[in-house]
């Protein structure tokens, strides 16, 4: 019985059994064999050669009849990762003007490829600086700069007001001694408003006041309560001496920061004690 069924050149039975081993059943496809030589060797060859020459036409149609992006980076060849320079006419993205350019094939393939873009209307725009003429870079540099110098200079304008308004307010409210929040405004909430005023206003003048004030009164501020609430809490609410959490004062290092006790070095001068080992650092008793 044969095992195919009567068709001994599609049965691998019957091949191996027959009388006729070793002879084929099949003739080569000599045509397909060519062909797919054919196409390996055209995708070894790229039609784009290192230093060719573009005019603008010839970089749109490329651009513009490639299927995909991976198409045009298909066409350029790698030559051991090399840089590869070509002189292109390309269309300046702001005046339309033609100009002549030595561009890396990386810049060319980018280039091409926001032509492509903006030929299918998937990108407003050119992506790439190398697009730019020289005119109208030098132009957008110049506009920029005046751009931030106005900022700046509302920017100063706005400050200067806020920052005087800041300090008087400062002055009037939080240098204001015996002064407690209004009903239903909690220390936190003046703390917070302080820290914003403080950020923003004329330092010198406000350490100026708090130089000129008596000592004891200074100590009875918003301003000195809120500081030396921050001073302890750093301090987890210990004395930094004995460990107590008992009668804590905040103590003054040195006075070389009085009036700046709300910045970093004046944070630094100030350490927090309880009124023993304040007394006894101040030599009051032994």
């Amino acid at each position: 019985m044969i095992p195919c069924g009567g068709n001994p050149p599609s049965c691998v039975s019957c091949r191996t059994s027959s009388p006729l081993q070793g002879v084929a059943f099949y003739k080569m496809n000599q045509e397909l064999v060519d062909r797919s030589l054919a196409y390996t060797e055209a995708l070894r060859s790229h039609p784009i050669e290192p230093g060719m020459e573009f005019d603008h036409e010839t970089l749109v149609a490329l651009s513009t009849r490639m299927p995909q992006n991976k198409d045009i980076r298909a066409l350029f060849p790698v030559v051991g990762g090399l840089p590869i320079d070509y002189v292109c006419e390309i269309q300046c993205d702001n005046c339309q003007s033609l100009k002549k350019t030595t561009l890396r094939k990386t810049q060319l393939i980018s280039y091409m490829e926001c032509l492509r873009r903006i030929h299918n209307k998937t990108h407003k725009t050119n992506c790439q600086t190398v697009a730019t003429c020289k005119q109208c870079r030098e132009y957008k540099i110049v506009l920029n700069k005046q751009k931030q110098e106005n900022e700046r200079a509302n920017f100063l304008a706005t400050y200067g007001k806020d920052r005087e308004s800041n300090t008087d307010i400062l002055v009037k409210h939080f240098l204001l001694v015996d002064g407690i929040p209004k009903e239903g405004v909690t220390w936190k909430e003046i703390a917070v408003e302080m820290e914003r005023r403080l950020s923003m206003c004329n330092a010198e003048k406000l350490a100026q006041v708090i130089c000129e004030m008596e000592y004891g009164e200074f100590l009875r501020t918003p301003y000195w309560k809120i500081t030396s609430f921050e001073v302890k809490r750093k301090n987890k609410f210990k004395c930094v001496m004995c460990d107590s959490k008992e009668r804590l004062q905040v103590h003054h290092k040195n006075y070389k920061s009085h009036g700046y006790e709300h910045t970093y070095y004046g944070m630094q001068s100030l350490t927090c004690v309880c009124d023993e080992c304040h007394a006894k650092h101040h030599g009051h008793y032994e």
